[in-house]
């Protein structure tokens, strides 16, 4: 991997593609980096363009979730001795008896936030991956929204819930006199003429009663990014895969033909012999092995060299 990529925190898709393509040796393309995420082969990421607004969680065991009580609506307290226990919309069941806990506040973040791939996010990925292959396009939802990650901190994407707040924005645009798009924007011109946020001059949308979770990825500034890490140890990872198929590989390995030609020079077995590879097809299968018969006959061809039959 070159120093400038080394010196950089995270690539984005086609800089990853160009980088492992180099260090592997084979085209890898960004559909490759996709697929590899949604099999969960490889950490995926995404940088937050012009921040997001998000619910900041952690995880928690199930002994710590809050449930409450909850009553059916086709029976009343006196016609029930049970209650329903179900925990409140700030817990987020992910298995394991794990949850994840988000707190009230609605806060700004940015910068580089892993996958999780426990919400909608992992119907981004399945998008984008489509969308390259020329695959249909990803009408599935998931009610949990998108979850972020960064080390134990967990995030859910929050947008602006224009059908809750549309009073209070109505509001603030009449004491304020100016556009909708001055209220959207987040900023208001205040008397002296300087520009203020909304939170300074009037809040029109408190936090965080007029925001929902983010159904998908989209609702938000991002795009896709590898950390550099992550990619330098997928590379040693594959190339810790060949060295170990080479150093136990049978078929390149002299000296597991040399044994085999030991034993059987021991056992009188000629590898030239009609009939051999089938024979000892059979002796694996009662040790309860299996082996076809061209891989013997190869066995035996490079073992012949070492045998006491090499000349017949």
């Amino acid at each position: 991997m070159s120093k400038v990529s080394l010196s950089r925190d995270w690539l984005t898709l086609s800089e990853a593609a160009r980088v492992l393509s180099s260090e592997l040796g084979e085209e890898v393309t960004e559909s490759d980096l996709l697929r590899l995420s949604i099999e969960k082969k490889l950490e995926m990421s995404v940088f937050l363009v012009n921040h997001a607004h998000a619910r900041l969680g952690k995880i928690i065991s199930t002994n710590d979730v809050d449930f409450s009580k909850v009553e059916s609506p086709l029976f009343s307290v006196k016609d029930i001795d049970d209650y329903s226990l179900l925990p409140s919309d700030d817990y987020i069941y992910i298995g394991n008896e794990s949850w994840i806990f988000l707190g009230v506040e609605v806060n700004t973040i940015s910068g580089l936030w892993q996958l999780s791939n426990l919400g909608a996010e992992s119907l981004d990925l399945e998008d984008a991956f489509q969308a390259i292959i020329g695959g249909p396009e990803i009408t599935l939802s998931c009610l949990d929204g998108v979850l972020l990650q960064q080390g134990d901190q967990y995030a859910q994407l929050q947008k602006w819930n224009r059908e809750l707040d549309g009073e209070l924005v109505s509001d603030a645009i009449g004491k304020s006199g100016q556009g909708q798009h001055g209220i959207e924007s987040g900023l208001l011109t205040s008397a002296n003429g300087h520009l203020e946020s909304v939170e300074a001059v009037e809040d029109p949308r408190p936090l965080p009663m007029n925001y929902t979770s983010s159904g998908r990825l989209f609702d938000h500034d991002y795009h896709f990014a590898i950390r550099t890490e992550v990619i330098q140890a997928y590379v040693d990872s594959l190339k810790g895969i060949d060295k170990q198929k080479s150093d136990v590989s049978p078929i390149k390995d002299t000296s597991f033909f040399k044994l085999i030609g030991a034993l059987m020079n021991n056992q009188g077995i000629d590898p030239t012999a009609p009939g051999i590879s089938g024979f000892l097809e059979e002796l694996c299968k009662l040790n309860g092995h299996s082996l076809s018969d061209d891989t013997i006959r190869k066995i035996c061809k490079k073992a012949q060299p070492y045998t006491s039959f090499r000349n017949n």
